[in-house]
């Protein structure tokens, strides 16, 4: 087929979401592509604890205070 072009099929996309502006246009983003290839979204939240390690003694609740964000994020986003 002379001129056609190859169509470009998704079957899992992975998005990283951190709760800012960016990520919830590129999360919109690959829902889109999902929906329109059939694909498996699988959604990730990484904290980089590396970014706390200047502190001088390691806050006991950061690990509770990490997981409660990353679930308040996935309710908004299931929404």
């Amino acid at each position: 087929m002379k001129g056609a072009r190859a169509m470009i099929t998704y079957k899992n996309i992975l998005i990283a979401v951190d709760g800012s502006h960016e990520a919830e246009w590129a999360f919109n983003k690959a829902v889109g592509v999902a929906k329109r290839n059939d694909a498996k979204l699988t959604i990730v939240n990484v904290i980089d604890s590396r970014t706390y390690s200047s502190y001088e003694v390691y806050d006991a609740q950061f690990t509770e205070k990490s997981k409660h964000f990353s679930e308040e994020l996935l309710k908004v986003i299931k929404k």
